[in-house]
């Protein structure tokens, strides 16, 4: 349904950073960086933005955080991390 990956952001978020809907955008973390298609949507936080997972060209395993493993499940963070979006 949805033939490559895309980040959800916050209009208001992605107005003072000039991304418009369909932008290609890039989201960074200490880690790494992907491309990625911006999706604006105000059932983001403000200060968030999300990227589901699925895609290859666009897999947030890059950007996650795997030196610190669940205790219990022994998976790394892949579920928040701090990281900045702007316009590719």
């Amino acid at each position: 349904l949805r033939p490559e990956g895309f980040v959800m952001i916050h209009p208001e978020t992605a107005r003072e950073k000039g991304i418009e809907e369909g932008d290609l955008t890039v989201v960074s973390s200490p880690r790494g960086s992907i491309k990625i298609r911006a999706e604006l949507t105000p059932i983001i936080a403000k200060d968030c933005v999300y990227v589901p997972g699925g895609w290859v060209e666009s897999n947030y395993n890059v950007i996650g955080i795997d030196e610190d493993l669940d205790p219990i499940s022994s998976q790394a963070n892949y579920m928040s991390c701090l990281g900045t979006i702007e316009k590719a």
